[in-house]
């Protein structure tokens, strides 16, 4: 893992500090308005790259957040967003030149980021599978499993065939009972998962993980090496970490769940034909409310530095609004990992065929070492 450090934090520098100070410093030499005399450079023609309030509570949430987040490789790109947000919104307000500017230093910083992403996560082996990194694997027909630190996350699903259901799935690493690599011959089969989403399984190579009341077939390119650094994952990473009581809130959208969910994989089911995306909305209100909180900071320091009451308003709406916005998020995000890692019961049995030497789907064939 070493030499793949040695090829992201190079890329990790260019998107999270080297495209947001590029980019303003392009924006201020190439700005509509006249520069002051007294700037350095002035004499040579330059502006030197200043931040101001409006940036600096933006890098700072993102650093934060990448340091919150530094092995998930997926959010990488979204969080090199957050420094460029104030550039972007001052960029479009003073025409359409600092727009494209601004618009190209955003680009650069997400395509960088999740450059990074692909460096540290790519290729695909039991090494990687060892460390905490998040793994992003694409399945064929269109969703996505993240092999993260402490559970296995599919999005982008087809949506359930049944209201109230997660549009995700999780499983623990510590509930996780195998990993096979194996392949379907034939035609295309159909794997209804227990949130009732639907994959079409297309004829190749396959990985089975059962655990924790669910079985998925997930169709991947290089099943061997998925279920090698899977295997490894659950090996090093698996923690247990203790459910709240039952009678909690928090169970709310899981016991939904059970109340509608299919008690088994229905033979013939199809798939819904769109997707249901993926939970990036959920997460905008924790952005949002980090945002406010530090601006609320800021405007603390310069109530207390003599600035003027004004800064109170600032206090109260920014901080005071950003803790409850945060404090919201933690509750319904809680709620939605319970939802997903627990589609089921925890009493409930296995999902369909479990045994390992037996066939989950007609046509199945296990890979041997």
């Amino acid at each position: 893992m070493a030499g793949r450090w040695l090829r992201t934090v190079p890329l990790l520098v260019l998107a999270y500090v080297v495209a947001p100070a590029a980019t303003l410093t392009v924006a201020r030499w190439t700005a509509p308005w006249p520069r002051s005399a007294a700037e350095p450079g002035a004499a040579l023609g330059l502006a030197a790259p200043a931040l101001s309030p409006g940036h600096l509570p933006a890098l700072a949430v993102g650093l934060v957040l990448f340091a919150l987040a530094w092995w998930r490789t997926s959010t990488w790109p979204l969080i090199a967003l957050v420094p460029m947000a104030p550039l972007v919104m001052s960029g479009v307000g003073f025409g359409s030149g600092q727009a494209l500017i601004t618009l190209v230093g955003a680009g650069l910083a997400w395509g960088t980021a999740w450059l990074a992403g692909r460096a540290v996560s790519r290729p695909v082996t039991a090494a990687v599978g060892g460390s905490a990194v998040e793994i992003v694997i694409g399945l064929r027909g269109g969703a996505r499993l993240r092999v993260q630190s402490r559970r296995l996350l599919l999005d982008r699903l087809p949506a359930p065939n049944t209201a109230g259901m997660p549009t995700r799935l999780a499983l623990p690493l510590d509930r996780v009972e195998f990993v096979q690599a194996g392949g379907v011959a034939g035609g295309p089969t159909p794997w209804q998962l227990p949130n009732s989403a639907v994959l079409l399984v297309p004829p190749g190579p396959v990985v089975r993980i059962v655990g924790g009341g669910q079985q998925w077939l997930l169709p991947v390119d290089d099943a061997d090496a998925v279920a090698a650094a899977l295997t490894r994952r659950v090996a090093v990473r698996a923690r247990p970490r203790p459910a709240p009581p039952e009678d909690s809130g928090r169970w709310h959208l899981a016991k939904t769940a059970w109340k509608s969910g299919p008690a088994a994989p229905r033979r013939g089911a199809t798939p819904v034909p769109h997707r249901a995306g993926s939970a990036h909305g959920r997460h905008l209100r924790l952005v949002v409310g980090a945002l406010m909180v530090v601006m609320g900071g800021y405007s603390t320091t310069r109530l207390f530095a003599g600035a003027g009451l004004g800064h109170l308003f600032g206090v109260l709406l920014f901080g005071v609004a950003g803790l409850v916005t945060m404090a919201t998020w933690y509750g319904g995000e809680a709620a939605h990992r319970l939802a997903e890692e627990n589609p089921r019961p925890r009493t409930a049995p296995g999902w369909g065929e479990t045994d390992p030497a037996a066939a989950p789907v007609p046509g199945w064939l296990t890979h041997t070492a």
